[in-house]
């Protein structure tokens, strides 16, 4: 790669005189003009480039902190989910528990064929 280098400057300096050329043939902008109007746009990018820096990270950032979270919801709640349907029993009256499959069987799961689709 090393020994490729002047032939490959030398076919980068071919292709960049050419795009030069075209842009000078089609919109009238003479080489030096092509140079001082890159700059300028190369200078405007790097004083902006904090910018969108920092609002890429900053939305990196959201999203990281909104999956962790989304996991740690999802891991607790599941990690208790018998005091949950507990608290949801204790809710919803005796006599309003048969006719949906509202029970918990002798060894503390529920029983039933509503809310499980048996």
């Amino acid at each position: 790669m090393a020994n490729d280098l002047p032939q490959i400057q030398q076919k980068a300096n071919e292709f960049l005189n050419a795009a030069q050329q075209w842009v000078q043939s089609r919109f009238g902008f003479a080489p030096g003009e092509q140079v001082r109007y890159l700059k300028k746009g190369i200078e405007n990018l790097s004083k902006s480039g904090g910018s969108v820096a920092g609002s890429f990270f900053s939305y990196l950032s959201g999203f990281l902190s909104g999956l962790v979270l989304a996991l740690l919801y999802f891991f607790f709640i599941m990690w208790k989910r018998e005091k949950y349907t507990a608290f949801i029993l204790k809710l919803v009256r005796d006599d309003n528990r048969k006719p949906y499959g509202l029970n918990y069987n002798r060894y503390g799961r529920w029983q039933g064929n509503t809310l499980l689709g048996d």
